[in-house]
C-alpha cells in the first residue's frame, strides 16, 4: 500500500508541476504579445494568430524564439504592436 501512496503523489507531483508551469516553461525570453493601441493595451486575438510554426501558445502568450516573424504579423495589423516580455 505503501508504494502506492508514493506512486499517487508522484503523479499528483508532476500534474501539479506541469499545471503551474508558465512565462513559456520558464523561459521568458520566449514570451511575445500581439496587443491593441488602447488605453489598457489589451491581448489580442492576433496573438495566436500570430504565433510561427513550431512555436506554442501558453496562458494566452506565444512562446517563440522567431520573434521577428511574429513582430511583422502583429505589425501588420493597424493598431497592434508586439510585446516581448
Amino acid at each position: 500500500m505503501w508504494s502506492a501512496q508514493v506512486l499517487l503523489a508522484a503523479l499528483l507531483g508532476l500534474h501539479a508541476g506541469g499545471a503551474s508551469a508558465a512565462n513559456c516553461n520558464n523561459q521568458p525570453n520566449l514570451m511575445w504579445q500581439c496587443l491593441r493601441s488602447d488605453s489598457s493595451n489589451s491581448n489580442s486575438g492576433y496573438t495566436p494568430s500570430c504565433c510561427p510554426g513550431g512555436s506554442f501558445m501558453q496562458d494566452g502568450i506565444c512562446c517563440t524564439s522567431n520573434g521577428s516573424a511574429f513582430q511583422s504579423c502583429c505589425n501588420a495589423h493597424s493598431g497592434y504592436w508586439a510585446s516581448h516580455d
